[in-house]
């Protein structure tokens, strides 16, 4: 039976592309140099040229390796890698999310890295890595909180100086907020069936904002109140038009053009949104618990995680790449240029530090720390979108949420039991 390790950062614990070039690797040239590709979606979400110079910098220090680097957006990159897991042909270190590990390892698309941590040329303890049937597929490098995103200039429109803490304090000021005749809504989301991902977000981080649990048991008492509410909030119209839809990009523009006041988002789009709209007004703050709850309180997290394809033709030069991200001084450089908290615990970071915002955020990761549980869970993207397709029977008025979870919880029962028999 396959033992799922479940990854769950917690900083109290421990104190959110790409097209196919030519196959999964490159032939070595006449020279003896080695190219190798590398393909992930970090490049657009770090600060201009920064992710070529940490490349560069490895290329000097390797003269027989070259980087080919590969970047789309991550939705593109999730898509494309499920083809090349199914064809063989992914790129030969792929940049992964960890929810993917069980799909990719079960297709044996991932190199078990176990033997590399066997040489001691790295200390493995120094990181994370996402886990299945007990072997190590994916190194996580970079870890993002999800705060809650508000429009600054909307919430003093409305007379409101606090950001809202409960759940009906944000009910009443998503209420002020919302303006469908200025084409503005309180909450920004992202429902499409297609990227099912972003229903995590949306979601799932209401649910652990309040230190639950929705993995692998999503049908509970307090999940069902949860759930409610968030239904609730969308009957009463303060959502974007077009939710059930909406991909997470199409929320981040909503926002970042001011047509939505809220959203849920990862800290990693900081610089995307600064670009875009450099006069925005906005400001971070923990998702709204439930009235009177005092217990622990948590912050979405996501990771970006390296992987090797199980189809490379050179493992070593694909490990010595690996092994120079997960370095300390290179973790620290790429959490400085995409506002991420390093996973190597050696690593160190200025950005926390350049102005109120990123103070802001290092406080909330230290004071709340990050929970995602599907980590390792096998087919995580499939599950997300099981909940997605009862959770839009509910808001389209075809059932209720108690008959939402009992459905999904069935649904998912059927994908843990097909895992475990393999």
């Amino acid at each position: 039976m396959k033992k799922i390790l479940t990854i769950v950062f917690s900083l109290l614990l421990i104190v959110s592309q790409a097209g196919f070039a030519s196959g999964s690797s490159e032939k070595g040239s006449a020279d003896g140099v080695v190219t190798i590709e590398f393909m992930q979606w970090w490049e657009p979400e770090m600060t201009d040229g920064s992710l070529k110079k940490i490349i560069n910098e490895f290329e000097e220090t390797h003269p027989n390796i070259k980087i080919s680097l590969i970047s789309k957006p991550y939705s593109e990159v999730e898509s494309q890698v499920t083809i090349a897991a199914a064809t063989k042909t992914m790129s030969d270190v792929v940049g992964l999310n960890p929810k993917w590990a069980y799909n990719l390892a079960n297709q044996n698309s991932l190199r078990d890295l176990t033997p590399y941590f066997e040489k001691k040329d790295f200390d493995i303890s120094l990181v994370d890595v996402t886990q299945v049937n007990d072997k190590p597929y994916i190194i996580n490098l970079e870890g993002f909180i999800y705060p809650l995103f508000y429009n600054v200039d909307h919430l003093q429109s409305v007379g409101q100086t606090d950001v809202p803490k409960t759940w009906s304090e944000f009910e009443k000021v998503a209420k002020k907020l919302n303006n469908p005749n200025d084409d503005r809504s309180a909450l920004a989301i992202g429902l499409s069936l297609q990227k099912p991902g972003n229903i995590q977000n949306d979601v799932f981080s209401w649910i652990w904002a309040q230190d639950g649990s929705a993995i692998p048991n999503v049908n509970t008492k307090e999940n069902v109140e949860i759930v409610k509410y968030w239904v609730s909030l969308y009957n009463q119209g303060l959502m974007n038009p077009g939710a059930l839809v909406a991909a997470e990009q199409d929320k981040i523009e909503l926002f970042t053009n001011e047509r939505a006041s809220m959203m849920v988002d990862s800290l990693a789009h900081l610089n995307m949104i600064k670009e875009r709209n450099p006069n925005l007004n906005f400001d971070i703050a923990p998702i709204p618990v439930q009235d009177g709850y005092t217990g622990r309180k948590a912050l979405l997290g996501s990771a970006w995680g390296l992987g090797m394809s199980n189809y490379t033709e050179h493992p070593e030069e694909c490990w010595e790449f690996i092994k120079y991200m997960i370095s300390a001084e290179v973790d620290g450089e790429i959490a400085d240029n995409c506002n991420a908290f390093p996973i190597n615990k050696n690593a160190t970071v200025t950005w926390v530090n350049s102005n109120e915002l990123n103070k802001k955020a290092f406080k909330l990761y230290q004071e709340m720390g990050m929970k995602n549980e599907s980590y390792g869970a096998p087919e995580a993207t499939h599950l997300y979108l099981i909940f997605g397709e009862e959770l839009q029977k509910v808001l389209n008025n075809e059932q209720n949420v108690e008959t939402a979870l009992e459905n999904t919880q069935l649904r998912w029962d059927e994908v843990y039991k097909k895992a475990e028999s393999k």
